[in-house]
């Protein structure tokens, strides 16, 4: 289930784990967790997913969940890429790169079932 989001109708990055998009929906990246303004690594986790989106069209993709207490809609985000850093079949998920480039955590939801990319984002942190 993946839905594009063309960049022409403007992604604004909040934070390293959340952005809005052009329909006003806001999209938090599941399974991951980024440092909260006024906290430790905000801005540098905020930067770098800005220019890793910067231009690109993206791609969510849903799990179970799908949006969560705040009303935000929860996602995986995907990126084409050609051989830069977690590119696989010219895709690449953004998620497992800030978990990977230590801008974000692996988070579980407990009481809950696993997310789809559970043991890719665990890996992520090693």
């Amino acid at each position: 289930n993946h839905q594009g989001v063309e960049r022409g109708l403007g992604i604004d990055v909040f934070d390293g784990d959340t952005i809005g998009v052009g329909n006003g929906q806001t999209v938090r990246m599941i399974g991951i967790d980024a440092p909260n303004r006024g906290e430790a690594g905000f801005e540098a986790a905020k930067e770098y997913l800005e220019e890793i989106i910067a231009g690109e069209t993206i791609f969510l993709e849903y799990d179970y969940y799908q949006d969560d207490k705040f009303g935000r809609i929860l996602a995986y985000i995907w990126e084409n890429c050609n051989s830069q850093l977690g590119c696989k079949d010219g895709k690449r998920l953004v998620n497992w790169l800030m978990v990977k480039k230590r801008f974000a955590k692996f988070v579980t939801y407990e009481d809950r079932r696993p997310i789809k990319y559970k043991d890719l984002l665990i890996e992520a942190e090693n």
